[in-house]
């Protein structure tokens, strides 16, 4: 059951990205659509995980969201492949690349995950403290 949820929203989050590379493009040749991509995808992971253990979604829910919908629309490896190929022909460019992305990346997912907090605000305080990596334990 676990595995179809995540075959079937994976899907999805493929197809989003396609749609999205599709329509962005620079004649720079920087990756524009990967980086936004990538910023989004951690940013909604870091909400959507903040959300799910405040509000005790179904693992399969978490699973089929988190790992398929938004591990299909995100992509490190297209990253990679991208920046390998930008670093050939304009190192600097292929050097903000990767800051842009894994910093942003990790402070998105941090934002989205605060974000989540201030959504979902607890009338009273519990013992129990979250981030958005406890989902995935």
């Amino acid at each position: 059951m676990k595995t179809t949820f995540i075959l079937l929203f994976g899907a999805v989050g493929g197809i989003l990205r396609h749609i999205l590379e599709s329509t962005i493009h620079l004649s720079s040749g920087f990756p524009l659509a990967t980086l936004i991509i990538n910023l989004t995808g951690s940013f909604t992971l870091g909400l959507f995980y903040g959300l799910a253990v405040e509000k005790g979604i179904s693992e399969w829910l978490r699973l089929g969201i988190g790992i398929g919908l938004i591990g299909g629309f995100t992509t490190f490896s297209t990253m990679s492949l991208e920046l390998v190929q930008l670093s050939n022909h304009q190192p600097e460019l292929a050097l903000g690349y990767l800051f842009a992305t894994v910093l942003g990346g990790l402070a998105l997912v941090h934002l989205g995950d605060f974000a989540a907090h201030l959504v979902n605000i607890p009338k009273h305080k519990t013992s129990d403290s979250h981030n958005a990596t406890e989902a995935y334990e």
